[in-house]
């Protein structure tokens, strides 16, 4: 479970500082952790840029079945943590970016 976490923890805010603090040179980004039933919640906060329509990218599907030089760079991040979360939720509050997933608490 720590390694997914911190997987998942990775990717939101390098998404972050990729996107949402694209033109500017500081941010803060604020993580609360808590637990609930079988879960490890948590919540990441952020003044940046808002994603795009207010939502959360949509996984992007790659045919894997081809040469290793041939796939992108990047653009696996919200697969990856769309694949490895549960009740991921994303909402715009009085100009602040709020993410919220869990993690099963089983993998301990």
């Amino acid at each position: 479970m720590i390694g997914t976490a911190e997987l998942v923890l990775a990717e939101a805010t390098n998404n972050i500082v990729e996107h949402a603090y694209v033109e500017v040179d500081e941010g803060t980004i604020t993580l609360s952790c808590y637990k609930e039933l079988g879960q490890i919640g948590f919540e990441i906060i952020d003044q940046g840029k808002s994603y795009p329509s207010q939502e959360i990218p949509p996984k992007k599907n790659y045919d894997l079945n081809t040469e290793l030089n041939t796939l992108p760079e990047g653009g696996f991040g919200w697969g990856l943590i769309r694949g490895l979360t549960t009740s991921l939720a994303y909402r715009r509050i009085n100009g602040q970016n709020v993410l919220r997933f869990s993690i099963p608490d089983t993998i301990l």
